[in-house]
């Protein structure tokens, strides 16, 4: 009499298991797998991510792949991750995952390497050149460059402009851009008042936050006469009050 045992539970894969590649957002494929009697219909498990082994993950995401009962073949599901910052490790716990044969797997599985994320920008530069001192161009300059703690590039500034004393926020939109070789931009524009604000961009694309601002007065207009007659002559070492025109 031939008989056929298992007593192997169903096995979770981690098909990668670290990058040490700096990126916004990252994914691994995870494999439900038993060879033997083959998955049992029902299979659901969790994944989250920690930036320890020891200490479980915030919040989960819940996964219930679609399979047929009973398949020998790996089943497989993505397990992503967004809006982090920082290195972490990737947690899968079993939810419900068995086998034909009434095997039960309950071990968690963590990624034996880390996952690099960064969705945050560099800091504050600081900048200089501004005046109350009306003159017919300024120029802003980086004094203090930005740093970013994470992929640790800063690969360009951004730079605002505006005539309200309201400080931009992170959704503001960049009146333009300078590079990180430059750091420095020239205003002409004539303005009673400017208000400068430069911000430090990393090389994912990540902006930080705004610096303090730069205030500076650009007047580029030539003085103007006026005449109430339709034209006036005034000969050379006359003195004439315009008013009387």
């Amino acid at each position: 009499q031939r008989v056929w045992i298992e007593t192997a539970a169903p096995k979770i894969i981690l098909k990668s298991n670290s990058n040490t590649t700096w990126a916004q957002t990252g994914s691994v494929t995870v494999a439900l797998q038993d060879s033997k009697s083959g998955l049992a219909a029902g299979a659901s498990v969790k994944y989250g991510w920690s930036e320890s082994l020891d200490t479980a993950p915030s919040s989960y995401t819940d996964v219930t792949p679609s399979y047929t009962a009973g398949t020998k073949e790996e089943v497989t599901f993505t397990a992503e991750a967004s809006g982090l910052t920082g290195k972490y490790y990737l947690w899968v716990i079993p939810t419900t995952l068995a086998d034909t044969a009434g095997n039960t797997q309950t071990t968690t599985v963590k990624s034996t390497g880390q996952f690099y994320f960064d969705n945050q920008g560099p800091s504050a530069p600081t900048i200089t050149g501004g005046s109350t001192t009306y003159a017919t161009s300024r120029t802003i300059s980086v004094s203090t460059a930005s740093t970013d703690s994470h992929v640790g590039t800063v690969s360009k500034y951004e730079y605002y402009y505006t005539s309200s004393s309201t400080a931009p926020t992170a959704s503001t939109s960049a009146t333009g851009t300078v590079s990180t070789t430059t750091t420095s931009q020239k205003f002409a524009l004539n303005m009673k008042a400017y208000y400068v604000y430069f911000r430090g961009v990393d090389s994912l694309g990540n902006k930080g936050t705004w610096s303090s601002a730069q205030r500076l007065y650009i007047d580029v207009n030539s003085p103007t006469v006026s005449a109430k007659n339709s034209s006036v002559t005034i000969t050379a070492g006359d003195n004439v009050a315009m008013s009387t025109y």
